[in-house]
């Protein structure tokens, strides 16, 4: 048992996990990929953006001949179960290189299904309520799952997935797609390496590496031509620069091009830049607007309907109730009824299912366009879709206003944070005027979107460091939910603050980092870190002797992380020399170091030492706590339970089993009276003490109890390894190995039973 002292605050996670863990499966399954909507010459007229969905397939598939050939390879490989990443930039080709896979695989007799999250109600097929009964169908080669937007799921949700697909018999392959490949990435393979499942990930480069720009326009140009019922243009060049940085995606090249062809037809000047080109064609979303009202087909005006869209694309597809509340908390300006508001919507933007309203505007990017030209940009020429409306309308989404107040549930509040943030990477005065100043004042909010969102903050180009400094300091000490996005944070904001930064706090800027390390896994760095810190801190003490609580506190932390990367001698050290400092400041009369020199005490009772010394300091440990708990043995701030297992621990290894075992049980029932109260909080160290119980029990005899306390550990890890595989996946494989061992012979390797030591 490790024990960080009052520094281990896993904050806003204990409420999640409990409702996650309570919740139905958090996704959903499609028996196909949606069908292709057919588009009449004149539906595309009116409006030609509907050209660019991926799904419409207009123009033929080229290049990535390469990527195929290599997804084919991996579903031919051997073995049952194996997952892939393809991740690329929006508007690489994602999409559509899946879909293309998709239907290769189906014609090669594989049963191919598309997984949608909980909270994403854009379907196009009929749900299966039971996505177990989902299998591969008979007498075909294996079972795809296709999962796009994977970086946009809860870690815990998508892992959960996983280990319900790669459960099931036969061949199965699960396809994630996803913008980026950051730490989110790691956590996922981290899970997959502990169950012994082989993954892999493909990065999607610039089709225009493969295929020049001119040939990809070309080829667009003569494909929309003929989908818009007009001449082809011949071989005449783009009347666009094609060269910037702008059109380094495929969905650009082709929005270049279909603005052309369109603006050809209707006897308009193209237009010659990237944000002109959105422009153009949002601008021809609002012309359909328009003429849908003057025919009576719509009631709202196109000022409405631009406010419902923008609306559509920050929440996604919502349930009708949903809906209505969406529209009522953005504060649309129409007397209309909003009921009719989502009807009138609907009939330009329809969704495949009934049961679903505001369909966003796709592809993603011409979305994240919208957004940002309904925005006023008070630093640039102002867009002709600038509406002070919008200012606080995405505050208002998230934050609801006085008629309707936020809600923490609000299904869409993921999703609009992530839109925000992808948004933000392209559009300047999307960062500036609305995103840095949810990250000021709402940071607990800004959570929500999750580690992969919340990685991409560090590659907004004009994100102040000071906003994101500011930002990072308010994280959650532990939240597995953030902890990746967190540490890549720190990692980037490391040489802003030492360059900022006196000599004196150098040494906590290192050792904070060292702790975000350590919390995201990512431990070879963590030493690092902490090893510039301490000679540091003790070269501050030597100058001042005031700074010497801070190194006993940093030599504690350090011995954790020497210990995690098996340089024992060296944690055995610095442990003692952190219970030494604390020795030292308590005999100069600071006596309310003592909780500290606790957990330092608590910590050597885990090194390699000699049984009787271990014992010496673990009991040392044990009555300071309950000093210090008086007739509360649950309190926050003293680890009685944690210094009790190390207690437990030390006499097992002398043999005295029976007084192991009583200890080993009151460590468990404090814990367990914890993590009723704070699950998040509480329930690595339920885990641990549930372990070193259930050896315990093993040991001395007692089979039955023994199953149960294992079990109880299976249903705590369950839920532990969903959210962190890296911290649990393994404790959770050990633990079912050994329930299944004990239930076969009685007596399992207690080998299996690995406690928990982060």
């Amino acid at each position: 048992m490790t024990i960080h002292g009052s520094v281990t605050v896993v904050e806003n996670v204990g409420s999640s996990l409990v409702q996650n863990f309570q919740q139905p499966p958090a996704y959903h399954l499609e028996s196909a990929v949606p069908a292709t909507r057919v588009l009449s010459v004149d539906a595309v007229r009116r409006q030609p953006s509907l050209l660019l969905r991926a799904q419409q397939e207009r123009i033929d598939f080229v290049g990535r001949t390469a990527e195929l050939q290599r997804l084919h390879d991996w579903c031919k490989a051997e073995g049952p179960a194996s997952v892939l990443l393809l991740h690329g930039q929006g508007g690489q080709g994602k999409s559509r290189l899946a879909a293309q896979f998709a239907a290769e695989s189906r014609r090669n007799e594989w049963t191919v299904l598309q997984a949608r999250h909980g909270l994403d109600q854009a379907s196009t097929a009929a749900l299966v309520d039971t996505p177990m009964d989902l299998v591969a169908s008979p007498g075909s080669q294996g079972l795809l799952c296709v999962v796009d937007y994977a970086e946009r799921w809860s870690r815990q949700d998508l892992i959960a997935f996983l280990n319900d697909c790669t459960s099931q018999r036969g061949k199965v392959r699960v396809l994630l797609i996803a913008r980026p490949a950051s730490r989110w990435w790691q956590s996922v393979h981290q899970h997959n390496r502990n169950l012994g499942i082989p993954d892999d990930r493909m990065g999607l480069s610039p089709l225009t590496a493969e295929i020049d720009r001119a040939s990809l326009f070309h080829h667009a140009r003569g494909h929309f031509a003929n989908a818009l019922g007009v001449p082809p243009a011949g071989t005449s060049g783009p009347g666009v620069d094609l060269s910037g940085a702008g059109f380094s995606t495929v969905l650009a090249v082709h929005m270049a091009a279909l603005a052309e062809v369109d603006a050809a037809r209707l006897g308009k000047q193209a237009p010659r830049n990237r944000s002109d080109i959105s422009e153009y064609l949002l601008g021809r979303e609002y012309e359909h607007w328009e003429k849908l009202q003057e025919g009576g087909r719509v009631t709202i005006p196109p000022t409405v309907f631009a406010q419902t869209v923008f609306t559509a694309t920050l929440t996604g597809a919502l349930s009708y109730e949903d809906g209505v509340r969406a529209l009522t908390r953005a504060a649309i300006e129409s007397n209309e009824h909003h009921g009719q508001v989502l009807k009138d919507h609907a009939l330009v933007y329809p969704s495949g299912r009934p049961s679903t309203v505001l369909e966003p505007l796709y592809p993603d990017p011409l979305g994240e366009d919208f957004i940002a030209l309904l925005l006023p940009d008070t630093a640039a020429e102002t867009s002709p879709f600038a509406d002070s409306w919008a200012i606080k309308a995405p505050d208002r989404l998230l934050l609801g206003t006085e008629r309707s107040p936020g809600l923490d549930a609000a299904p869409w509040t993921r999703r609009t944070l992530i839109t925000l943030i992808e948004t933000a990477q392209r559009w300047e005065h999307v960062s500036s005027g609305h995103l840095e100043p949810l990250l000021t004042s709402h940071p607990e909010l800004v959570q929500r979107a999750g580690s992969a969102a919340l990685t991409a903050l560090v590659r907004i180009p004009w994100l102040p460091l000071e906003v994101l400094d500011a930002f990072e300091a308010k994280l959650p000490f532990r939240d597995a939910e953030v902890d990746a996005a967190s540490a890549e944070i720190a990692c980037h904001l490391a040489p802003y603050r030492l360059a900022r930064a006196d000599d004196v706090a150098h040494a906590s800027i290192h050792a904070g980092l060292a702790m975000r390390m350590d919390n995201a896994g990512r431990f070879a760095e963590a030493v690092e870190a902490i090893d510039r810190a301490l000679p540091l801190q003790a070269e501050l003490v030597g100058r001042d002797p005031a700074h010497l609580p801070q190194l006993a506190r940093y030599l504690d932390w350090a011995g954790i992380m020497y210990s995690r990367t098996g340089q024992e001698a060296r944690a055995l050290d610095a442990t003692q020399r952190a219970v030494d400092h604390y020795r030292t400041l308590i005999a100069a009369g600071r006596t309310t170091f003592r909780r500290q020199l606790g957990y330092a005490l608590a910590n050597l009772g885990a090194r390699s030492i000699a049984p009787e010394e271990r014992l010496a300091a673990a009991q040392e440990a044990v009555d300071i706590a309950r000093e210090l708990t008086g007739d509360n043995p649950t309190l926050d701030d003293v680890e009685l339970s944690g210094s009790l297992a190390n207690l437990g621990l030390a006499l097992q290894d002398l043999g005295r089993h029976d007084e192991a075992l009583t200890v080993l049980r009151e460590s468990a029932s404090i814990r367990r009276l914890q993590a009723a109260r704070r699950f998040g909080y509480y329930a690595p160290h339920l885990h641990s003490a549930l372990t070193a119980l259930a050896e315990q029990l093993t040991a001395m005899g007692h089979p039955l109890e023994a199953l149960e306390t294992i079990r109880e550990n299976i249903s705590v890890l369950t839920t532990l390894a969903q959210t962190n595989p890296e911290a649990f996946g393994r404790h959770l494989a050990a633990a079912k190995a050994a329930l299944r061992s004990l239930e076969r012979s009685g007596q399992p390797p207690s080998q299996l039973l690995e406690p928990l030591t982060d």
